[in-house]
């Protein structure tokens, strides 16, 4: 069984387009007879002028008068598909183009020289096909490039011929018998160079949701935006099926064609069926409906299971792929393919360049901007994305109600409560106890300009609880916090600082040292494993430190970044605040047993 040749609205049973040879072989006879047995039929215009002499002298005039007459004889026998061959060097070549695109012919094929401005001739009611015949990749790249710059139009179909098709294509002796010209060495060549264009303005878009109920709204949506008066006055030759015409374009809830192109849309829900259908550009859209299910193991196996045997299968070579997602699981979709796949984070344009032709670009904008400006988020740390919907102080409020909940989505940064490190357990107190031992404070100063300068001011009464009174929990440069630092030493009646050196500290204390010279500023540094330290004293860290009432809304910051801390080290971002409370137990427990926690060394 043969396979159906499809150009446009048009349908041939049978996949066979008859050759318009000239000068009177190729008329109304043959090309009624072709279209009869379901294939195309075609007239050729060369030469009408000759055979229809009698009509008129002037070979112009008779080769147009021949032309109606054959396009109508051929009517009158068939009501398949008729087109004309009208070559690029007939002198009289737009008188052909136009007589058959008057007379509604099917479609138009032409070669014999590139038809750069065959689009041209087309009236607003034609609807005549434009089939192009080229001899090369180069050639179809800059037809099609030209027919869409200058007419915003693209070839219905392309005719491939090679060096045996005759003389009139330019090839010389030699390459006649040259494999490198041969059909089987060009016809893959322009057809990569035509799906290329092809993926850009025949697109066929997939989108997928949780649901197909949601996935069909979407649709009908786009569909009112099509049919609206203020699209067709930006897109006039976009347009979809009306009622029942014409008949061979798909409109439902769930697909779209675009008529006289290949273009189409459709809409599926997660787990929807894609057979027969290939996909240029897969849209995902928020595959799971809320927390509860990104946290079911089952839903998440379920999706990914989708995703490889039915969203992969539908793809190409040039197919591409966009995940939209609010990210409430580490091993949601997006989480399983980082895992699998390569993956560059947009933070600069020059990243662009690095993208492989198998890898992803992810690009996350948060609600709350967290890092300094760059070129592709100019927001100051602080600002929020849409101040307008949701202010920085809105953000700020729905981040200490549920900070995991804001990391997911409002922040793109995903953490399940059963793997963090402290969670919300952190012990609160309303006033401090009477007999305080000790007050003193420890300071980390950030490692690069992404991280944050911690600095925690405490008490500890007799029993070694440790009660943290105040703090700076800040990113700006160490002219600022140097200030910062050495006022809440005062304000916290702080007797004693400590201040790692590993980044700069030293020269950090020195400085705040001259700023409140009543107070004991020392330094020292640590050498043993971050990651070994916070991890091996969170227990000790939850029993033993306090934070005042409402710190979340003091500080929410600090709150978000230690009630997200994640036992999976490396998934954390930023370690400051976890590092100084981890520091803090430390110190208190070598105070107490007179002895220095390994690692570190007080000078």
């Amino acid at each position: 069984m043969m396979k159906s040749l499809k150009i446009g609205d048009l349908l041939a049973r049978t996949p066979i387009v008859q050759g318009g040879m000239g000068v009177g072989i190729s008329l109304s006879g043959l090309a009624s007879a072709v279209a009869n047995e379901g294939g195309v039929g075609v007239i050729s215009s060369a030469g009408l002028g000759v055979i229809y002499r009698d009509y008129s002298p002037d070979y112009n005039i008779a080769s147009i008068w021949g032309l109606r007459e054959e396009l109508r004889k051929a009517r009158e026998k068939t009501r398949g598909i008729i087109g004309v061959n009208v070559m690029v060097a007939m002198s009289n070549f737009a008188d052909m183009v136009k007589t058959a695109i008057a007379e509604k012919a099917d479609i138009i094929f032409s070669g014999a020289g590139l038809p750069l401005n065959l689009p041209s001739f087309l009236t607003e009611d034609a609807k005549t096909k434009l089939a192009p015949i080229v001899s090369s990749a180069r050639a179809a790249k800059v037809l099609c490039q030209k027919w869409f710059s200058e007419y915003k139009y693209i070839p219905d179909a392309i005719v491939v011929e090679g060096p045996k098709a005759g003389g009139h294509l330019g090839y010389k002796a030699d390459q006649i018998s040259d494999e490198h010209y041969s059909l089987e060495a060009i016809v893959p060549q322009i057809v990569a160079e035509v799906r290329a264009f092809e993926a850009e303005h025949n697109c066929r878009v997939a989108i997928a949701f949780y649901s197909g109920t949601l996935a069909s709204k979407f649709n009908r949506r786009v569909q009112r935006i099509l049919c609206s008066a203020e699209y067709g006055e930006l897109f006039p030759d976009t347009t979809i099926k009306r009622g029942s015409k014409p008949p061979e374009y798909i409109r439902t809830a769930d697909e779209v064609e675009i008529v006289g192109h290949e273009g189409s849309l459709l809409s599926v829900g997660r787990e929807g069926s894609l057979t027969g259908n290939r996909v240029d550009c897969f849209l995902l859209d928020d595959l799971y409906k809320d927390a509860m299910e990104a946290n079911s193991p089952l839903v998440r196996e379920n999706c990914w299971e989708w995703y490889t045997s039915v969203v992969r299968t539908r793809m190409h070579n040039d197919s591409r792929e966009l995940l939209v997602f609010t990210r409430w699981h580490e091993e949601d979709l997006i989480g399983m393919l980082r895992q699998r796949e390569p993956v560059v984070e947009l933070r600069a344009w020059e990243d662009l360049a690095r993208v492989s032709a198998d890898g992803w670009l992810a690009l996350n904008f948060e609600a709350l901007k967290t890092t300094p400006p760059s070129a592709i988020d100019p927001r100051a740390a602080g600002e929020a994305l849409w101040p307008a919907r949701h202010d920085a102080a809105l953000l700020h409020a729905k981040r200490a109600l549920d900070p995991l909940r804001f990391e997911c989505m409002y922040q793109g940064r995903p953490s399940v409560r059963e793997g963090l490190l402290y969670g919300d357990q952190f012990a609160e107190y309303d006033a401090l106890p009477r007999e305080i031992v000790r007050r003193a404070n420890y300071t980390d100063t950030a490692d690069t300009g992404d991280d944050y300068l911690c600095s925690m001011s405490y008490a500890v009464d007799t029993d070694g609880t440790i009660y943290v009174t105040d703090l700076v929990y800040s990113r700006e440069g160490m002219e600022v916090t140097e200030g910062l630092v050495a006022d809440l030493l005062l304000r916290s009646d702080t007797r004693t600082a400590a201040v790692e050196s590993n980044n700069g500290g030293r020269g950090f204390a020195r400085a705040v040292q001259r700023l409140v010279p009543a107070v004991r500023v020392e330094w020292f540094h640590q050498s043993a494993n971050k990651e070994a330290r916070i991890l091996s004293n969170s227990a000790t860290v939850l029993h033993t430190l306090r934070m005042p009432r409402g710190w979340n809304l003091r500080w929410p910051e600090l709150y978000a970044h230690l009630t997200t801390y994640r036992r999976k080290f490396r998934a954390n971002r930023w370690h400051d605040a976890a590092d100084v409370v981890t520091g803090i137990v430390e110190r208190e427990a070598a105070g107490r047993g007179q002895k220095r926690v390994r690692g570190i060394r007080f000078l």
